[in-house]
């Protein structure tokens, strides 16, 4: 039974994907407000509403179209990590991109296929006809296989996150495995039931195929319902961060360094923003921290300047000369 209410589709089939697609998105919106929320968040935001106002519109889509590029959909600022973690999170991202946007799209009934004739197929985006195509072309084996071939993306993604969290160093391992093991064995769960049931009714006449229908549903449904509360929440809202690369346009705000070793700290955060930010938070600084100096130090040169005070205080003293003094660039 199949019930339209303007673009949507109301399908019992699928009521269940339906509902927990509803769920996951309500979710989102209900984290992403609460992210808002955050001091340090709305100052960003803040910023990025007044880059837009004051910088010609010309430079605002430059900036947007450089950030969707590099951030969205090819996430370059991961390689500086590492090509391997790179590629790893490219795969999962995609996977998840590409599984998603094909499943919602078919449960809610926006995109769908009706036979033309015996050999042609034509394709419907929103009840309106998108392009036509023949049974045996390479466009029917995309649009017809789209979800295995991002599962199978998915999966190898997975495999190599697992291969690399399996070789972390034992402190690594145990500050970060419980948050990202959780997460990705619900991705693997959600992809590997989803193939199965391919295997099953391509090469096993349908044997299990009931009982794997369910075991996807319940995987997914599981899934939807915990992205907005897991690590998985930043894939979600990534498309909105990009907005944030508009309060970092060359010639809005001056960089702000650290006031030790000259590295450049941030192009949007200065000492500035930090300091009416920490007392909207209610967060009041005491002993060594409560020093203004502290809020221009970058990470490296604050464990400097928190090590020579202990070890003073033991009866070392640390000379802080030219020579001590970390070049930009360098780290701890």
């Amino acid at each position: 039974m199949v019930e339209k209410i303007g673009v949507l589709h109301i399908d019992l089939a699928v009521l269940g994907y339906q509902i927990a697609s509803v769920l996951f998105v309500a979710g989102c919106l209900y984290r992403f407000v609460a992210w808002l929320r955050y001091p340090p968040n709305r100052t960003l935001w803040a910023k990025s509403a007044r880059a837009f106002q004051q910088r010609p519109w010309r430079a605002n889509l430059a900036t947007l179209i450089r950030s969707v590029v590099t951030r969205l959909l090819f996430q370059t600022f991961i390689v500086r990590r590492g090509w391997l973690r790179w590629f790893t999170h490219f795969t999962i991202f995609w996977g998840i991109v590409i599984v998603c946007g094909v499943c919602f799209a078919l449960a809610w009934g926006w995109m769908s296929f009706s036979l033309v004739d015996q050999q042609t197929y034509r394709a419907h985006m929103f009840d309106l006809p998108l392009l036509t195509f023949r049974v045996d072309s390479a466009v029917a084996f995309l649009a017809f296989n789209a979800i295995n071939l991002g599962s199978l993306l998915l999966l190898f993604g997975l495999i190599l996150a697992f291969c690399q969290r399996l070789n972390m160093g034992p402190q690594e391992r145990a500050e970060r495995l419980g948050e990202h093991f959780s997460s990705l064995y619900l991705l693997l769960a959600i992809t590997v039931s989803g193939l199965l049931l391919t295997v099953s009714y391509k090469f096993f006449n349908g044997i299990g195929h009931r009982q794997l229908a369910v075991l996807h549903e319940v995987t997914v449904v599981l899934g939807l319902l915990w992205v907005p509360f897991s690590k998985l929440f930043h894939i979600a809202v990534s498309p909105a961060t990009v907005v944030l690369d508009v309060a970092e346009g060359a010639g809005f705000v001056e960089p702000s360094r650290c006031s030790r070793c000259g590295k450049t700290l941030s192009a949007v955060w200065t000492p500035r923003d930090l300091e009416p930010t920490l007392a909207v938070a209610g967060v009041q600084l005491i002993g060594d921290s409560a020093d203004a100096e502290v809020l221009t130090l970058c990470p490296s040169c604050r464990r400097h300047r928190q090590a020579t005070g202990f070890l003073s205080g033991i009866g070392r003293q640390v000379a802080i000369d030219a020579k001590d003094r970390q070049k930009p660039g360098e780290g701890a």
